[in-house]
């Protein structure tokens, strides 16, 4: 028991000790701010700064600035996009005070003041550190006594990783991947250790053209970095990038108005209080004033949802009416058309059984002429019986012709010849008046 409580006190001694060491080589790094500290004349920052944020003494930092941006504000992500120039990948800020504190200088972040700018003298197209995987390229702003040297740890929350194809995007922050993944992104990337050296000034240059050219499948232009004589954001025509580069003195002179700078000292917090009171509420004023932005652009959002569903509704209506309408119309073409087809096979059918009514009827006409005309043609019995009748006489007459020539010798001869003609001619008549009377 007592060997165990001796290697645990013997463990925590390790620690502690360990814990102080780590802690006194931070501070160190951070009090051997290799920008030079005490020699930077801040006047060229001061009055060019002053007007978009506020100046400020930060413990052993001496003067530093806050922008004034919004809390969403990260330092290399907002408002700007990458360019790839003659001193490798150069930060190109919309902001009119990005010429200086994306060039010059440090960022650190407090939980209190948010992002605060360190002055430094040293130009450098960004002071970043990078990182890529096979799928992201990521980059982190370097803090005060970090270097191409010493650059670790870095938050991952301060990472900013895009996939590899969109990091030459105008609008590179709509793909930054969530600041949640950041942990699990960096255990599977590597550091770019590409170092570009100028007048005995080292910074990292970020990943080679090549290889986001094979990234974005694309090629990529070098632009070239001009000097700008007004102090205003970097303007990027064609293949000229023009950056206002002042010259930092190193004589180590006081500026004359660094006594005008707000002082503030964050170990005497008990003695600003009405400032911190005053800061606080503004900032809840400012936050408010957000809130209420956010609520009316959330109801305006609505608003415009609902007038798009109400659109959308009323032109589904309408549609349907439509549909509607159109399939009632077209049920009453296909009635007329079914009407009409009935009329025209009613008319049809009509006119072909007149057709054939009229067709009987003429054959009815026919039959009964010829019927008529045979009717005609052939004699009728009375006639054939008065034909016989007559054909018998003059038979008989024939026959009995010589005995009245001899009973008549004495007449004369033409008139006992005669007499049988005569009668046989009246019964002839007489028949053809009677067929004729009988028909």
């Amino acid at each position: 028991m007592k060997t165990l409580n001796k290697i645990s006190f013997l463990l925590v001694a390790v620690l502690i000790f360990s814990g102080c060491y780590a802690g006194r080589t931070m501070t160190s790094n951070e009090m051997s701010y290799s920008e030079n500290r005490p020699n930077i004349d801040v006047n060229v920052f001061y009055d060019a700064l002053r007007p978009y944020g506020q100046w400020m003494n930060y413990g052993s930092y001496g003067q530093v600035w806050r922008p004034r941006v919004s809390r969403n504000f990260r330092p290399y992500a907002t408002n700007g996009h990458w360019a790839y120039s003659d001193y490798g990948w150069t930060w190109v800020s919309s902001y009119e005070w990005g010429w200086g504190p994306f060039h010059y200088g440090r960022w650190k972040h407090d939980n209190y003041y948010g992002w605060i700018w360190i002055p430094g003298r040293t130009w450098a197209p960004a002071w970043v550190a990078w990182r890529h995987s096979s799928s992201y390229l990521g980059w982190a702003p370097l803090g005060p006594g970090m270097n191409i040297n010493v650059n670790i740890n870095i938050a991952p929350r301060y990472w900013n990783f895009v996939p590899g194809q969109y990091i030459t995007s105008r609008r590179v922050y709509r793909y930054f991947r969530p600041w949640r993944n950041n942990t699990t992104i960096i255990n599977n990337t590597t550091i770019i250790n590409n170092v570009y050296a100028q007048n005995n000034h080292h910074y990292f240059s970020g990943p080679t053209r090549s290889a986001v050219q094979r990234r974005t499948n694309s090629r990529i232009n070098e632009v070239r970095v001009v000097n700008s004589s007004r102090a205003r954001r970097a303007r990027l025509n064609s293949n000229r990038l023009s950056v206002y580069r002042p010259t930092i003195s190193q004589d180590g002179r006081t500026s004359e108005r660094s006594h005008r700078a707000k002082v503030v000292r964050v170990s005497d917090r008990a003695s600003t209080r009405n400032a911190e009171n005053a800061r606080s509420s503004a900032r809840k004023s400012r936050d408010d004033q957000s809130t209420a932005r956010t609520e009316r652009r959330n109801r305006g959002d609505r608003n415009v949802r609902r007038n798009r569903n109400s659109n959308n509704e009323r032109r589904a209506q309408t549609q349907r009416v439509q549909r509607e309408r159109k399939a009632a119309t077209r049920k009453r073409a296909q009635k007329a058309r079914k009407r009409n087809t009935n009329v025209q096979r009613r008319q049809v059918e009509r006119a072909n059984k007149q057709k054939r009514e009229r067709t009987s009827t003429k054959r009815k006409v026919r039959q009964k002429a010829e019927k008529t005309q045979t009717r005609r043609s052939r004699p009728s019995k009375s006639i054939n019986r008065s034909r016989k009748r007559s054909e018998t006489r003059t038979r008989s007459n024939r026959t009995r012709r010589p005995t009245s020539v001899r009973t008549n010798s004495r007449s004369s001869r033409g008139s006992s010849v005669s007499r049988p003609s005569s009668r046989s001619n009246t019964s002839t008549s007489r028949g053809a008046r009677s067929s004729r009377s009988r028909r």
